[in-house]
């Protein structure tokens, strides 16, 4: 594994409660809402999830992501600007498969 995907692997949580709950969520939501979170999402959110191992992961940035765009799609205004370069998922999937080439 390169350097850069354990730094992304190790700047994820599993997405079961136990994974929320180390990022201080406690009490951590229940599985049936991370399920359907990822699945449904909260006004057309998704969590942005990636197996790995046959586990699944969330990034710390993805659940601050995914909190914000519910906030900004329920509250009606428009989203900050983000100096970030791009959303976080999206480079920790490119960096994932990169690994695999």
């Amino acid at each position: 594994m390169s350097g850069s995907n354990e730094s992304t692997l190790s700047a994820a949580v599993p997405y079961t409660p136990a994974g929320w709950r180390t990022r201080g969520h406690d009490p951590p939501p229940s599985s049936t809402s991370l399920w359907r979170w990822r699945i449904k999402g909260i006004a057309g959110v998704r969590a942005q999830t990636f197996l790995r191992g046959g586990r699944r992961y969330i990034l710390c940035t993805a659940i601050d992501e995914f909190f914000q765009a519910v906030t900004v799609a329920k509250d009606g205004r428009c989203p900050p600007m983000q100096h970030s370069g791009g959303n976080a998922m999206v480079r920790a999937i490119e960096e994932l498969a990169a690994e695999k080439m």
